[in-house]
C-alpha cells in the first residue's frame, strides 16, 4: 500500500488540481493498448515485459488511465502529443488521474504510458461533451420552455417550504406548479414536521434564523448531537434538502467544527440563504423527467443535486477536488446558468455517483466522536490525549447508480496537509486510514462573492474529502474531518461579516 501524503499535499486548502498519480480501481468498461513488440527471446534473454494501457472507452471531463507492466519501476502518462507529462507514477498498480481541458471539444483522445526499456502503449477514448437544447433567455424563462417541450421535469412535484414563518422566501411567483408551505419551528433546526415527513415528497427548505442572544445559528447550537443528525442525513436520503445562514458563525473565526454536504449554509444572515434556494428549485425542475425520478427513487437526489451546486461553483473538475468547490459558507457567486445547464444536460446513463463511507476502526475516544454518519465522519481533540489519532475509513458503500465502476480519490480539502497523513489500505484505495495531527489555529480563504473577493477565516478545522468517480462525474465528497477546538463554544460578539 501507498501513502499519499506528499500527493495530498499539492492540493490542499483552495490550491489548484491534481494531475499526478492517483490509485483508483480498474474498471471493465476499459480499451486497452495491444502493442507489436519485437521478439528479443534467444541469445539475448526474454523480452522486455509488454506495457499494457487501459482508460475508458468515454470519457467526459476527467478519468483514469491504469497501466501494468512487470518489473517496472515507474509509468509516465502523456495526453496527445504533449511534452510534459501529466504524471508519473512510481509504484504499481501504475494509474494517473487526468483532467482534460474543461472548455475543451468532443472527439478521441489518445494517451500514451511509457515506462524504462520497454516501447509506449498509447489508447484512444472518446471525449463526449454533455449537449441539451441552448437558451439565451433568462433562467426562469429556459426552465419553462424546457418543461414545455417535455425535455425539463419542471416545478410540478416539488416542495419548497419556508419554515420560519415567512420571515425570509425564496422568490418562486415564476415558478408553475410549485407547491409551497409555511410555518415556524420556532428556532429547531431539526425539526421533522408537515411535508418533511412524507419520505415520498421531494423537499427543499430555508430557515432564515438563529439563536441571535448566544450567538449561536442553527445549525451549531441544535445539530451538534449524534440523534439530531441522524435525522437530517435521513432526510438528506430521502429528497429533503435544507437552507441556513450561518449568521455569526463563519466569519472572522469558523466556528463550524465539521463539514457536511447534507445541508447548505450561507454566508451571511438572514435572507442570505435565499439566492441559493432560487438556484437550486431551479436545477430541480430544469433536471429531465427521466433523471429526476430515477434519481428520487434511488434515494440520491439530493446528494447528485450538491454535486451540481458544488461543481457549478469552479471552473474545473481539478478545482472541484479542492476547498475552492467546499467552503464552510457558500458566498454569493453568479452561477445560476451554470448550475441549471449542468442539471439539464444530466441523463439517466450518466450521473454523479453517490459517496458513502464507514468507520472500521477509531483511535478516538468516545467522547471525542463527535459525529458518524454515511455522509460524515467528525471527530474533535479534547484538551488532554494523544497528538495524532487514526481513523480507519470504508468507502466500499459507495454507488455508481449507472453500474460503471468506481475509483476512490481522498483529498485534504482544509487545513495543513503536512498534519494529515492518508494511507489507503486496499490496492483500489476504496479503504484508507487518516492519520489527524492536533491542528493548530490557522487561516484558510473562501470565495465572498461574484467580485472575486476572498474572505479570511480562522480555524483549527481539518477536512479530508472522498469523492468517487464513475467515468463520468465525481461524486459530492464524503466529509472526515477533526478539530482541535471546543465545538460548542459560542462565537465572538464582532464575528458577523454583513
Amino acid at each position: 500500500m501507498r501513502a499519499l501524503g506528499a500527493v495530498i499535499a499539492m492540493v490542499a486548502a483552495c490550491g489548484g488540481g491534481d494531475d499526478g498519480a492517483d490509485s483508483t480501481a480498474d474498471g471493465a468498461d476499459e480499451v486497452s493498448a495491444d502493442d507489436d513488440l519485437a521478439d528479443t527471446s534467444g541469445d539475448d534473454g526474454p523480452p522486455p515485459p509488454e506495457l499494457e494501457l487501459a482508460v475508458p472507452a468515454e470519457v467526459h471531463e476527467s478519468f483514469v488511465a491504469s497501466a501494468t507492466a512487470s518489473n517496472a519501476s515507474e509509468v509516465t502518462f502523456f495526453v496527445g502529443d504533449e511534452t510534459e507529462p501529466r504524471c508519473t507514477d512510481n509504484e504499481p498498480p501504475f494509474r494517473c488521474l487526468i483532467h482534460l481541458d474543461p472548455a475543451g471539444p468532443a472527439g478521441p483522445v489518445v494517451v500514451t504510458a511509457r515506462a524504462p526499456a520497454q516501447d509506449d502503449a498509447s489508447v484512444t477514448t472518446t471525449r463526449v461533451v454533455p449537449t441539451f437544447e441552448a437558451c439565451t433567455d433568462p433562467v426562469a424563462t429556459c426552465v419553462n420552455a424546457w418543461t414545455t417541450a417535455g425535455t425539463a421535469a419542471g416545478y410540478a412535484g416539488l416542495t419548497y417550504e419556508n419554515r420560519d414563518g415567512e420571515h425570509a422566501v425564496v422568490p418562486h411567483a415564476d415558478m408553475p406548479g410549485l407547491a409551497y408551505v409555511t410555518h415556524n419551528d420556532g428556532n429547531a433546526a431539526w425539526g421533522v414536521t408537515g411535508v418533511s415527513a412524507d419520505p415520498a415528497a421531494i423537499v427543499l427548505a430555508n430557515q432564515s434564523q438563529a439563536y441571535t442572544t448566544v450567538g449561536f445559528s442553527l445549525l451549531r447550537y441544535d445539530v451538534i448531537n449524534q440523534l439530531q443528525f441522524n435525522r437530517l442525513e435521513t432526510l438528506y436520503g430521502q429528497s429533503k434538502w435544507r437552507l441556513y445562514p450561518e449568521h455569526t458563525d463563519c466569519g472572522v473565526e469558523d466556528m463550524f467544527a465539521f463539514m457536511t454536504p447534507i445541508w447548505l449554509t450561507s454566508q451571511g444572515s438572514s435572507g442570505s440563504e435565499l439566492d441559493e434556494g432560487r438556484r437550486l428549485l431551479e436545477a430541480l425542475a430544469a433536471l429531465p423527467a427521466p433523471v429526476r425520478t430515477m434519481l428520487h427513487a434511488e434515494g440520491a437526489l439530493t446528494s447528485v443535486m450538491t454535486a451540481v451546486h458544488r461543481r457549478a461553483r469552479v471552473a474545473s473538475d481539478a478545482d472541484y477536488l479542492t476547498g475552492a468547490a467546499h467552503p464552510t459558507a457558500f458566498g454569493n457567486l453568479d452561477v445560476e446558468r451554470a448550475t441549471v445547464d449542468l442539471a439539464h444536460s444530466l441523463t439517466t446513463e450518466h450521473l454523479p455517483p453517490v459517496a458513502s463511507v464507514a468507520v472500521t476502526a477509531d483511535e478516538f475516544a468516545p467522547a471525542d466522536q463527535l459525529l458518524t454518519g454515511t455522509t460524515t465522519i467528525a471527530r474533535v481533540f479534547s484538551a488532554a490525549g494523544a497528538e495524532s489519532r487514526t481513523i480507519t475509513v470504508d468507502a466500499t458503500a459507495s454507488r455508481a447508480l449507472n453500474g460503471a465502476p468506481l475509483t476512490y480519490h481522498w483529498r485534504v480539502l482544509r487545513g495543513d496537509p503536512s498534519l494529515v497523513t492518508i494511507t489507503p489500505t486496499a490496492d483500489d484505495e476504496s479503504t484508507a486510514a487518516i492519520t489527524f495531527a492536533r491542528h493548530p489555529e490557522g487561516t484558510y480563504e473562501s470565495l465572498g462573492s461574484s467580485s472575486g473577493a476572498l474572505i479570511p477565516h480562522r480555524s483549527s478545522l481539518v477536512v479530508v474529502g472522498l469523492f468517487v468517480h464513475n467515468g463520468h462525474f465525481f461524486s459530492t465528497p464524503a466529509f472526515i474531518s477533526s478539530y482541535s477546538a471546543d465545538p460548542r463554544r459560542g462565537a465572538p460578539g464582532d464575528n458577523n461579516l454583513d
